[in-house]
């Protein structure tokens, strides 16, 4: 598994990605709701299906976006955050 990110404007960009079996295009909007997991026989992998659901729950309340793609053989997931949004104090330097 990799993870990377970067900030870029007034975003932080976070990225995640594995060497997996990906998800199937039509069922990548299905992954956000609670409990959903892809099936594919012979290949039972143990989980509650709830993790990319609170993922996309809490970045939404935080202003941001959540996005899956294949890429290069597995899962890219790509969260975008508002490093400030209208009306809020900018996050605090922790460097």
């Amino acid at each position: 598994m990799l993870v990377d990110g970067h900030l870029e404007a007034a975003l932080a960009l976070a990225w995640s990605g594995d060497s997996g079996p990906g998800i199937p295009e039509d069922q990548r909007e299905r992954v956000f709701e609670k409990f959903y997991r892809v099936r594919r026989p012979g290949t039972e992998v143990p989980g509650t299906g709830l993790g990319l659901s609170i993922v996309k729950s809490t970045v939404e309340l935080l202003g941001g976006t959540v996005s899956l793609d294949n890429r290069g053989g597995g899962l890219r997931v790509l969260v975008v955050l508002p490093l400030a949004g209208p009306g809020s104090a900018a996050l605090p330097n922790v460097s």
